[in-house]
């Protein structure tokens, strides 16, 4: 009987396919189904401009960090494009469902400014045939979400991570530059060499200045190298120099000479690379039920779901007059994203803190941006109307 009844209200909606809209007879099934292929196509033309305009100011900026991380001798210059390629992944997460929010409202408000929504309206194509539209195509875009932020994105997070501590470990001399100060790792200090060869990582006049507790240590060597020992820990051998060890403003400095003499640089064993939470495999976050991995597991699918609800609240919100203008909406959206979006933050970080049970979690903000897009279509155009075109 259950399955019976399942498989008629299927077929209703197979006959009805345009629930929740106010399509009078005058305007067609084929008609509509025009109207619904303009909208997306409009809306993701739109959504495509803006994700392209933040992804590239997003990435601008993650380049100059990891140029940074190059400079200072953390990241080598041949592995920068790769880098920024899987970090860009991790940026598309955070920005696509903004993207895709202002896309709607920047599409919608054009169309209201140009009055096509006002013909539309004329012709019987009522908002919530509009809204069903916008959230089958969100469907769309929560699934793309969904397999970044829950699969692509972890995979590239851990990928990039050890990639930078494993360039990190392995950079000694291969990421220092002939003619500069550079601070090395692990207690080394400042380091600086007159030459580099480029060829085999062998530098000239080399000068080191370390700080052991209180007794500081200066080396200046002829020439140095680097080698790995059968612990595969990485020094730095100098050769035919002195050293140079003391207490500052006191006498009775040692003075001793070597021919060759190690620094350890760092240890480069992989099974020390501290993951970060956000690099943990979803299948792993599933299986466990500590509030830390809950919070991280949430707002992954969070991310996915913020497709969604943003796309339902961006079609009332984006209806304007001739008299706001364009853009007449776009501050009061910015200001509503940042608010859910903060508060995501902080349910997030009181799940993690154990303050607020998992079955609340993040759930509870989707719940409100779907409550606050109900009120502006209430307030557009009253109870009447949506009871009327729920019951339709």
């Amino acid at each position: 009987m259950l399955w019976h009844n399942f498989y008629h209200y299927i077929k209703n909606l197979r006959e009805k396919p345009f629930l929740f809209s106010n399509i009078n007879n005058n305007c067609s099934q084929a008609q509509t189904v025009i109207v619904a292929r303009y909208l997306t196509k409009e809306v993701m033309a739109t959504f495509a401009g803006v994700l392209a305009i933040l992804l590239l100011i997003a990435l601008s900026v993650q380049l100059v960090g990891l140029f940074n991380k190059v400079a200072s001798g953390q990241l080598g210059a041949n592995v920068v494009l790769m880098t920024l390629g899987l970090k860009s992944i991790s940026i598309i997460v955070f920005i696509l469902p903004l993207a895709f929010f202002l896309g709607i409202l920047l599409c919608f408000s054009r169309l209201y400014q140009d009055s096509e929504m006002t013909a539309l309206l004329a012709a019987g194509v009522g908002p919530f045939y509009v809204s069903r539209a916008i959230v089958s195509l969100s469907l769309l875009v929560a699934v793309l979400q969904a397999v970044l932020t829950l699969q692509l994105a972890p995979w590239a997070e851990q990928y990039a991570q050890r990639l930078i501590e494993d360039v990190a470990a392995k950079s000694g001399i291969k990421g220092l530059s002939a003619g500069r100060f550079q601070e090395m790792k692990t207690g080394v200090g400042v380091i600086y060499a007159e030459s580099l060869d480029d060829t085999t990582y062998k530098m000239g006049n080399l000068f080191v200045q370390r700080r052991e507790g209180n007794q500081d240590s200066l080396i200046k060597a002829e020439s140095a190298y680097e080698t790995v020992d059968s612990n595969n820990n990485r020094y730095i051998i100098l050769e035919n120099g002195y050293r140079y060890e003391g207490q500052p403003g006191q006498d009775g400095y040692a003075i001793i000479g070597f021919e060759k003499h190690g620094l350890l640089v760092k240890s480069s064993d992989s099974a020390s690379i501290n993951i970060k939470r956000k690099a943990i495999p979803t299948t792993d976050l599933w299986r466990s039920s500590t509030p830390a991995n809950q919070s991280e597991l949430q707002w992954r699918i969070s991310s996915a779901l913020l497709c969604i609800t943003l796309a339902i609240l961006a079609v009332p919100l984006s209806r304007t007059t001739p008299r706001q203008g364009r853009y007449g909406k776009l501050v009061l959206a910015i200001i509503l994203y940042l608010v859910f979006s903060n508060l995501l933050n902080v349910s997030r970080a009181s799940l993690f803190k154990g303050e607020i049970s998992a079955y609340v979690g993040l759930w509870w903000v989707h719940g409100l941006i779907v409550l606050t897009a109900l009120y502006f279509f209430i307030q557009q155009y009253g109870w009447r109307y949506f009871f009327r075109a729920i019951h339709k």
